[in-house]
């Protein structure tokens, strides 16, 4: 395959997956249980990924302002998915931790997602989920590799 075939591909790659993920997260919101927004459980999502992360820290992640994370992430300090835990050397540092409950309702959002991915992934046989893996664990590391 020349160059311009490879080109072509990877443009129409790039909308599937625009597409794909636009389409996720449409199911995704429909499955949503009515007290959390997609935008919460996707910060309750980074917060139990990453360990003692303060606001700053998801906001650099996010690329967006101190105010605004400090505003979603006061909404799930008051619906009690979130505890904030002061650094006893420090005052100023603050990290946040998942709660039980937001534990709970991250668990509960992430077997429906589960659901929803293996309806979407039910035509496909389990080699050919194998093949998509690894090639797109392939573009990952490729990714990190450029980034370093």
């Amino acid at each position: 395959m020349d160059i311009q075939e490879k080109r072509k591909k990877i443009i129409q790659l790039d909308f599937l997956l625009q597409q794909i993920a636009k389409e996720n997260n449409c199911r995704l919101q429909n499955i949503l249980p009515k007290n959390i927004t997609l935008t919460q459980y996707f910060l309750l999502s980074i917060i139990k990924n990453n360990p003692n992360c303060k606001a700053a820290d998801i906001a650099n992640l996010l690329n967006i302002s101190p105010a605004a994370i400090t505003y979603m992430i006061d909404k799930l300090y008051k619906n009690n998915w979130l505890e904030r835990i002061r650094n006893e050397e420090d005052r100023r540092v603050v990290w946040l931790k998942l709660t039980e409950s937001g534990e709970k309702i991250l668990l509960e959002v992430e077997k429906r997602k589960v659901d929803l991915a293996l309806e979407c992934f039910k035509n496909t046989s389990d080699e050919e989920i194998d093949f998509l893996l690894s090639i797109l664990a392939k573009v990952l590391d490729s990714q990190q590799k450029t980034e370093g």
